[in-house]
């Protein structure tokens, strides 16, 4: 069993669908690459851009690495006190704002091919 299907096993049916849409979406792009660290996927470009995290009761965080240097125009995006990471929980598999999120994903990606040329 690979490391993501053991991640899958582990978590609620209500997580299990958020992050099949999720992962779903991410792997269209074609350089974009998943792999579990630390028991969770993390999609990448040429660094980690972001991950997909597990909360409470049963709730899926998409957790973007520099998600703090992102403009968060969508107005989605919380630290939650961090310095680094900014995420969105999502608790509906049904509500996921995927455009939204495209516009954020490509947007980080955008800055990970930056952050690669320093």
């Amino acid at each position: 069993m690979s490391a993501y299907d053991l991640f899958v096993d582990r978590i609620s049916e209500e997580q299990r669908q958020i992050v099949f849409v999720l992962h779903d979406f991410f792997m269209d792009y074609p350089q974009v690459q998943m792999k579990v660290r630390h028991r969770i996927p993390f999609f990448y470009l040429y660094s980690w851009v972001c991950y997909l995290n597990p909360v409470k009761p049963n709730g899926i965080e998409l957790a973007f690495i520099n998600g703090k240097k992102l403009s968060n125009s969508q107005g989605l995006l919380d630290d939650r006190g961090r310095k680094m990471v900014a995420g969105i929980i999502m608790n509906d598999p049904q509500t996921i704002p995927l455009e939204s999120i495209g516009e954020i994903f490509a947007e980080a990606l955008m800055l990970d091919k930056e952050l690669k040329k320093r």
